[in-house]
């Protein structure tokens, strides 16, 4: 594991957190916040036309977003990260992720996409953002039978992912006293 820029642990250290930079955009992307996947972005990333900074970044996301309030499943599975040798504020890696969503205006039917990231990260005064994320949809097909959760609940719509989230804050049990 010798890396000439940076001690074994400081390599582990480094990799678990670009690791969970990539985690924290599964969940920010489900909850459909654009200032969650902003701040999770290198602050002089450049977003072309929607302008630099987090600021075009959070434009670029709230008008990809939209309105939509739909539930969305956004899996990260694999995820190979591979340090720059020669400085220690840069990376690459490739993210495997699943995304499922419902397909607009058709009840009950799925879009099931599974997609390749290839990124660019960079440590920015001790924390690390994207630089870039390059995405390519491997597939993406249309199944026609809602998830168990939809179905076990009477075909009624899931509550947006951003609802569940704020739900996950909530006391529950025997013992919630909060």
């Amino acid at each position: 594991m010798q890396n000439p820029v940076r001690s074994d642990v400081q390599q582990l250290l480094d990799l678990e957190a670009i690791r969970q930079l990539v985690q924290r955009y599964a969940v920010a992307a489900c909850s459909r916040n654009p200032d969650d996947l902003a701040a999770l972005f290198d602050p002089e990333v450049q977003n072309g036309r929607w302008g630099p900074g987090r600021e075009g970044t959070r434009a670029w996301y709230a008008n990809f977003f939209g309105n939509d309030t739909r539930t969305h499943f956004f899996f990260a599975g694999n995820h190979q990260v591979d340090l720059d040798d020669s400085d220690a504020d840069r990376a690459t890696g490739v993210a495997f992720t699943r995304y499922m969503t419902p397909v607009p205006d058709a009840p009950g039917r799925w879009f099931d996409s599974n997609i390749v990231y290839f990124d660019t990260y960079r440590r920015y005064e001790g924390t690390w953002g994207f630089v870039r994320r390059i995405e390519t949809v491997a597939t993406r097909t249309i199944i026609d039978e809602a998830p168990p959760a939809e179905v076990a609940a009477g075909r009624r719509p899931l509550p947006s992912t951003s609802d569940m989230l704020a739900q996950r804050s909530e006391p529950r049990g025997p013992d919630a006293t909060r």
